[in-house]
Order: C-alpha cells, then sequence, then structure tokens
C-alpha cells in the first residue's frame, strides 16, 4: 500500500517538474524577446539612453533623449517599498538603504493596503494590495492584483506585467502589457513589445513598440498635449466594426469577431479529454495497477468520504495556497501547492472516468481490458455530451471533478488495504442482499396475510 502511494506522489511530482521546466522556458524566450527588442536594464552606471540607436522619443523635461533616473524620495527613511496596512513579505524588505543601494535580490511577495515599491527588484514580483505604485525597476515579471495601479515614470518592468485591477495607468515602460481593467491609460508610457488588453475605456497616449490585441468599449489616442502612437498593428474584438482612428497606428487596423465555439472545438475537447483519460488510464496500469481496482471498491464504500474530500480539496487547497502566498516565508510552498492544485483538477475527470467505466464494467461483467477500454471511451463521450447542456453541464462537470478529486485523496489517505476493500464489498452486497431478501419476505407475509383475510 505504501508503495502504491508514493508512486502516486512521484507521478505527480513529475508532472510539477515538466510544469516548472515549461515555465522556465517560457522565462528566458521572454527574456531573449526582451532583449532582441532592446529593452536593457536601468542601473546606476547607464543613466542615459541613446537616441541614435532608440526610437524613444524624449520624454518631458529633456532635450537630447537622455534621461535621469533618480530615486524616489519617501517618508521611510530606508527608501525601500513603502506601505499602508500589513505587509508580508519575503526577504528584508525595510532594511536601512541609501539612494544608491537601492537593489534588493530575489522574489518579492507583497500584500498590504497601499504598497509603493521604490527600490529594484531583481527577481519576480508578486503583489496583492487596495492600491500599487511601481516606482523602480523590475527585472523579471510582475504579477499584480489591486483596484488600482499607477507605474511611475521611473518604474520598469524588464519583462511582462500582468494586472487585474479597476484602474491602470502607466506611466513608465515595460516589455508585454497583459492587462484585465475597467479603465487602462498608457499615458506617458511605453510598452516596447505587445499590448494585451480588455477593459471597458482603453486611452493610448503613449507608445507601445509592436502590437495590440483588444477588447474594448471605448479607445482614444489623444490628449491636449499627448499623442499616442502604435508602431505595429492593432487588433480588437467586437461584433461590429468601430471607428478606430488610423492615424496613429503604423500596421493595419483589424476586427475580429467575438469568439464564439463551434462544433470542431467541441471535436477537438473531446479528443483531449479521451487522450488524457487514456494516458491516465494506461500511466495507471503500468505504475500502479491496483489504482483503479482501489478507486473502483471505495466508490461503492466511501461514497460520503469521497463526496467530503473532493469538496474540501476543491474549495479549500486554493484558500490555503492563497494564504500561503501571502506569507512571505511560506510563499514557496504556497506555489508549489498551488501548481499542485492545477494539476489535481486538471486530472480529476479522467479520474472520475475512469472509476465509473471500471464499476459499469464490472456491472456489466465485461472485465477483458477491450470491453474496458471501449466502456471508458463511451463513458467519455456521454459525459462529454452532457457537459455540454447549458447549466446542466456545469454543475455535472462541477461534481465530477470533486469525485475524481475526491477519488484521488481517498487513494492517497485510506488506510485501508485491498483485503480490507475486499471485505467491506462483500459486506456491502451482504447487506443489499439482506435487505432484499427481508423486502422479499415482507411482501411475501403480506400477501399471505391478505389471502387469509380474504379467505375469512
Amino acid at each position: 500500500m505504501l508503495k502504491n502511494k508514493l508512486k502516486f506522489i512521484a507521478i505527480l511530482l513529475i508532472s510539477f517538474l515538466l510544469c516548472s521546466y515549461s515555465s522556465v522556458l517560457a522565462v528566458d524566450t521572454n527574456t531573449a524577446e526582451a532583449t532582441q527588442y532592446g529593452v536593457m536594464p536601468i542601473s546606476e552606471e547607464v543613466n542615459t539612453t541613446d537616441s541614435s540607436t532608440n526610437s524613444i522619443e524624449p520624454r518631458e523635461g529633456t532635450s537630447d533623449g537622455s534621461e535621469t533616473v533618480e530615486p524616489v524620495a519617501t517618508d521611510d527613511p530606508s527608501n525601500g517599498i513603502v506601505t499602508e496596512g500589513e505587509v508580508t513579505t519575503e526577504g528584508d524588505l525595510t532594511a536601512d538603504t541609501t539612494a544608491e543601494t537601492t537593489s534588493t535580490p530575489g522574489s518579492k511577495f507583497l500584500k498590504g493596503d497601499n504598497v509603493t515599491i521604490d527600490e529594484n527588484i531583481s527577481g519576480n514580483l508578486f503583489v496583492y494590495a487596495n492600491s500599487v505604485t511601481i516606482n523602480s525597476q523590475i527585472d523579471g515579471d510582475a504579477f499584480v492584483i489591486t483596484k488600482n495601479l499607477t507605474v511611475s515614470e521611473t518604474g520598469y518592468v524588464i519583462n511582462n506585467l500582468f494586472v487585474i485591477s479597476d484602474e491602470v495607468l502607466i506611466n513608465g515602460v515595460s516589455n508585454n502589457l497583459y492587462v484585465s481593467a475597467k479603465n487602462v491609460s498608457i499615458e506617458n508610457g511605453f510598452i516596447y513589445s505587445d499590448l494585451y488588453v480588455n477593459c471597458e475605456n482603453l486611452n493610448i497616449h503613449g507608445s507601445v513598440g509592436r502590437d495590440v490585441i483588444s477588447k474594448f468599449d471605448n479607445v482614444s489616442f489623444t490628449t491636449d498635449s499627448l499623442v499616442g502612437l502604435i508602431s505595429g498593428n492593432f487588433t480588437y474584438y467586437a461584433n461590429e466594426d468601430l471607428q478606430i482612428p488610423t492615424e496613429y497606428i503604423q500596421g493595419t487596423v483589424e476586427r475580429k469577431d467575438l469568439p464564439t465555439a463551434t462544433f470542431q472545438d467541441y471535436l477537438v475537447l473531446l479528443g483531449s479529454l479521451l487522450v488524457l483519460t487514456l494516458v491516465i488510464w494506461g500511466l495507471s496500469k503500468w505504475i500502479s495497477p491496483k489504482f483503479i481496482d482501489n478507486s473502483t471498491k471505495l466508490l461503492k464504500v466511501k461514497k460520503v468520504a469521497i463526496a467530503l474530500s473532493g469538496l474540501i480539496g476543491l474549495i479549500g487547497l486554493p484558500i490555503v495556497a492563497f494564504v500561503l502566498l501571502l506569507i512571505g516565508i511560506t510563499s514557496n510552498v504556497g506555489l508549489i501547492l498551488l501548481l499542485l492544485y492545477m494539476i489535481l483538477v486538471f486530472i480529476a475527470k479522467p479520474v472520475f472516468l475512469i472509476a465509473t467505466s471500471q464499476y459499469i464494467s464490472e456491472k456489466l461483467k465485461m472485465n477483458k481490458t477491450i470491453a474496458s477500454l471501449g466502456i471508458l471511451i463511451l463513458t467519455g463521450i456521454v459525459l462529454w455530451a452532457i457537459c455540454l447542456i447549458p447549466y446542466v453541464g456545469f454543475v455535472i462537470s462541477i461534481i465530477t471533478i470533486i469525485i475524481g478529486i475526491g477519488i484521488l485523496f481517498t487513494n492517497l489517505l485510506t488506510r485501508a488495504s485491498n483485503a480490507d476493500l475486499d471485505k467491506l464489498v462483500e459486506k456491502r452486497k451482504e447487506n443489499k442482499s439482506k435487505n432484499k431478501n427481508s423486502k422479499k419476505e415482507k411482501k411475501s407475509n403480506d400477501n399471505n396475510l391478505k389471502e387469509t383475510n380474504e379467505n375469512k
């Protein structure tokens, strides 16, 4: 039993490592891309931008395109990260520093009411706060969830800036910007590469180095003193043509219909579900052959335990993961737990299909491998079709995920051996048989009593 559990844990760890490797490749690709398009870090040794090698227009207050980045003064003598309200960080961000030493190594995880970042961060930045202001350089990616985000003129995100917010104001620089918000304004800012935006009101008064991919209700490119410029293409999603001023766009303007699912898309989803289910089924047969049998037996005798553990796993795990993320010292554990949760949700439906199809196979007494595979595929098609039904399909999908997670948890945590599970299954059969015989006996007695009364 312990050996099977270790194999199960090994599968999850391998999946985690594969996902981590993909993330590393993505970061490396983004870094190379940033270098290709001229994104260079701001440092104390390099305080000017050569206008002959860069197409950035001179900012206000300079005549030759040069720009000196000065540390932003704050009320905090540390000249570091200034916050109002509760703050949790990983690492020492409040140690005494001077204006010349404003670099913090490693990734940072911050939360609070109002968070102001005034010191350079050499890794990635994760922030959850009511209000966030970035006044410094972020060498990696920045992930921000807030009501109001401001990137000041000295703010500089080397890689990608990911934002979920109500109000977003960009006066600084970022490589790529991915944002979902109510109002987005690129005022005096510059996006080196691409802008991906989903909002109600989009104001581009700064510059975008490449393409804009957007969905919005309203868009503007000019103010009294600022004129926006897009060096690449402008693509927007809408069901009808909108008035887009093409004089501010050097590339082409293209409208795309809002995406709607086609029958081909549904077939792709079906194929993906079946392929993933068959892969997990094959790995289970190869690595842990008893996993499928145990899952089916647990589904028979521990329905309540499976449902409760699945519900706790679906709701409780992400809550615990986010709490750990907000506590600086356990943020890495929170990231790992969140990734494991995503893997569990991803494989929960296939696990449900495998256990359910095995249960049906036993009921139909079709235990041969080919027959079991056929029932597995047929069960997957039926579930896929049910999930297409509006509203009902969503509920059924959630239920299958809950049961799938419950099966995984119960399999991993249960102490019952195969013999114990067999005994529970036999006991359940005996109880069913006794109940059935009792009902027959009661019905027979009732009939005899009725006949006796009629004879009298």
